[in-house]
């Protein structure tokens, strides 16, 4: 027989069992919600050769490792951009984005197109040889323009472009590309 000292004594321990349980099951929650949508590199990448300021050219292929994709660019003849776009259709909002690359090439940057045909460039810096992955703070492009031209992300984004700008150091080069990821709560 259960008296009420043994009772009283054995429900502190249940208690905090059962908030550790609740606990684990809100992460878990958090979890699963939360996705990664990993874009596919070597389909669908239309090569923008930067029309606004003539003489850049380039292209836009599949690389030779597995989902991977190459930018080459040329700016001996002028330009000040180059760059890979293709249409995205994350749903809802995007929380994230990881992109990997490896160069030598220029000067690295990610645009954004919202809803709205407003975009958002995000400049990432200057590649080495070796692999580096970025992570751009989605809150804090480096410029925008077009579309409502309000400086928001209007969700869902509609589109992905890779930017490589002209650099005195490195006039010609490629740009390889082996991940890119969208994040959605």
């Amino acid at each position: 027989m259960i008296t009420r000292s043994l009772f009283q004594s054995l429900l502190p321990p249940l208690s905090k069992t059962v908030l550790v349980l609740t606990l684990g099951l809100c992460n878990l929650t958090s979890l699963v919600v939360a996705a990664e949508i990993p874009v596919e590199l070597n389909v669908d990448w239309n090569f923008v050769q930067g029309a606004e300021y003539p003489g850049a050219e380039g292209s836009v292929e599949p690389g030779t490792a597995e989902n991977t994709m190459v930018l080459s660019y040329d700016f001996s003849g002028g330009g000040q951009y180059v760059a890979a776009a293709k249409s995205v259709e994350p749903e809802g909002e995007l929380t994230g984005l990881e992109l990997t690359a490896s160069g030598p090439g220029g000067n690295l940057g990610v645009a954004l197109v919202d809803n709205t045909d407003q975009t958002f460039i995000y400049r990432l810096g200057m590649l080495e040889d070796a692999e580096k992955t970025f992570d751009p703070a989605l809150g804090k492009p480096s410029a925008s323009y077009g579309g409502a031209n309000d400086k928001t992300l209007h969700f869902p984004i509609k589109a992905i472009r890779l930017i490589v700008e002209k650099s005195p150091a490195l006039p010609e080069g490629k740009i390889t590309v082996s991940k890119i990821i969208l994040r959605t709560p």
